[in-house]
């Protein structure tokens, strides 16, 4: 009998296994499964409306300047805008949808990528999937500001994606190259996450060369392998030049105090705050630290750290193939966290918390394949930790809904700062735009004062923001600025 109940078990498994490779296998399956997905977990965000800066930041194409360095220079960023303003007019259920679209897009170019790079389609699978409703992503999602990471990231992963071709092709197209870094450029120029990545895209073709039989064509290609970045970088730094003029937008970074709000402060504690951000900025894939409610949840939190954290370390001692392309995938999100330094913000860390969706999903589906490690628990973990993703993330949701306490301050500071005036300044040429916006905050806060809520103002502070501030009080004597 227990022969017959065994031999049906494994009978059944093997046609589930079949089945479970058959769907995997669909072209459409993962498309399919990622936009559902972004709808289900996103979906509520359709139906918010204009918050915080998206007020100083839409403007019509006449109002727009390739060169205008207010408040960054982010060109591409501002032409999206205003080209989704010039199709759709002044309507937010649009720019939404357009954000949504570019997190599908971006899940199914990291799902390429990873099944190109030698990731399983399952575990790669996984990775996307917890990578979509990542708690700081949230942000890139559903607040429209923020669509500047959705597009750096589309021309990053676009520029990986060729770079890869590029690496793989047989007769080494230098176009490959060329429209690679073309990509990269894009990326720059709607935000400056991805500055080290020449650097990375060189550091690997040139690997794969050395490694490779060598001709009078792959002694060209190395050369072309280590010109193409300097070039990269050469052309963008010569832009920031014309935009920025002689400092090429390098004062943002050294000016004393900027990004770690220690302003004022020596340059030893300035240093030690960029590195606890750039810290914070690494862990907050796994530990959105500023999300958490209470110091409970955030234990539960470490917990799963915990239990990932021993996911790789068993990794590691199995020594197999895996393990390069796990420290390759740490690297891409040590290497883009850097951005978390100069703005500590969480949701500057979309593109970097792929790698740490990737990875964590390949440790899950390597341990799931283990008979000793007992599927079903670690079934059980992945989907709390997910969940508890899906959690946090509908806390930024809220967050961002236009009658949250702190929208509602940062519309009162638009309306009373910069649409006072019944007539638009002299500068602005659409003065529709102008008159919509301002009739668009007055109907917000039709019933409220906003002189008495700008008075009022907000406490941005949580649990964890709280602990670190009095951490750097007590260490250095240093209060940090409102701005934190």
């Amino acid at each position: 009998m227990n022969r017959f109940f065994r031999y049906f078990q494994q009978s059944k498994m093997k046609q589930l296994s079949r089945f479970q490779n058959r769907i995997l296998a669909w072209p459409w399956f993962s498309p399919a499964l990622f936009g559902v997905l972004i709808l289900l977990v996103y979906g509520r965000g359709l139906r918010l409306g204009f918050v915080r800066d998206d007020f100083e930041l839409i403007h019509s194409l006449r109002d727009i300047s390739f060169w205008d360095t207010v408040p960054f220079w982010r060109p591409l960023w501002r032409l999206w805008l205003g080209l989704l303003y010039e199709s759709f007019g002044f309507r937010p259920v649009a720019f939404h949808f357009a954000s949504l679209a570019l997190h599908g897009l971006n899940a199914c170019l990291a799902f390429s990528i990873l099944t190109g790079a030698g990731v399983k389609r399952r575990a790669a699978l996984l990775g996307v999937c917890l990578w979509i409703v990542m708690a700081g992503n949230a942000y890139a999602a559903v607040w429209i500001s923020e669509c500047n990471d959705l597009l750096a990231c589309f021309f990053l992963l676009l520029a990986t994606r060729i770079w890869i071709a590029l690496i793989r092709c047989r007769t080494k197209r230098f176009s490959l190259g060329v429209f690679a870094c073309l990509c990269w450029l894009l990326s720059m120029l709607a935000k400056e996450v991805g500055l080290l990545w020449p650097l990375a895209a060189a550091s690997a073709l040139f690997f794969v060369l050395r490694h490779s039989p060598a001709n009078s064509s792959q002694r060209g290609l190395r050369g072309f392998a280590i010109g193409l970045p300097l070039i990269s970088y050469g052309f963008y730094f010569g832009l920031k030049l014309i935009a920025h003029g002689a400092s090429a937008g390098m004062h943002t970074l050294v000016e004393p105090g900027r990004g770690t709000h220690l302003s004022g402060s020596s340059v030893p504690v300035i240093l030690i705050g960029r590195l606890v951000h750039y810290g914070e900025g690494v862990l907050y894939s796994v530990l959105p630290l500023d999300l958490f409610p209470s110091w409970g949840t955030l234990l539960a939190g470490v917990l799963v750290f915990a239990v990932l954290a021993a996911f790789w370390i068993r990794e590691w001692k199995q020594g197999n193939r895996r393990t390069g392309l796990l420290f390759a995938l740490l690297g891409w999100t040590l290497f883009f966290s850097l951005h978390a330094s100069v703005v500590p913000h969480p949701r500057t860390l979309y593109i970097p918390t792929l790698g740490t969706a990737a990875i964590i999903g390949i440790l899950f589906d390597a341990a799931w394949e283990r008979k000793r490690s007992l599927p079903g628990v670690i079934g059980i973990v992945f989907a709390l930790y997910f969940l508890m993703h899906v959690g946090l993330g509908q806390r930024v949701v809220h967050r961002l809904s236009p009658n949250y306490h702190q929208n509602l301050v940062r519309a009162a500071e638009s309306l009373v700062e910069n649409f006072a005036l019944k007539d638009p300044p002299p500068e602005i040429h659409d003065r529709h735009l102008y008159h919509l916006k301002r009739s668009y905050l007055q109907q917000r806060l039709r019933h409220k004062d906003p002189e008495q809520l700008i008075r009022q103002g907000f406490d941005r502070d949580n649990c964890w923001r709280k602990f670190l501030r009095s951490g750097f009080t007590k260490a250095f004597g240093t209060e940090r600025t409102k701005g934190e």
